[in-house]
C-alpha cells in the first residue's frame, strides 16, 4: 500500500485526507490517515 501511495499525485492525496479529516479546530488536526502513509519522515521512506 505504501508504494502505491507514494505513486499518487499530492493534490489527489490532499482531496483524500481532506474527506478524512476527523477533527478540526485552530490547534490540531485529526485525520484518518491511510495505512502505510507515513506521519513524517523519519529517514526511512523515501520522499
Amino acid at each position: 500500500m505504501s508504494q502505491q501511495l507514494q505513486q499518487v499525485h499530492p493534490n489527489v492525496l490532499a482531496k483524500i485526507l481532506k474527506q478524512r479529516t476527523l477533527y478540526q479546530n485552530e490547534e490540531i488536526v485529526v485525520i484518518d490517515k491511510p495505512y502505510g502513509l507515513p506521519v513524517h519522515d523519519a529517514g526511512e521512506h523515501e520522499s
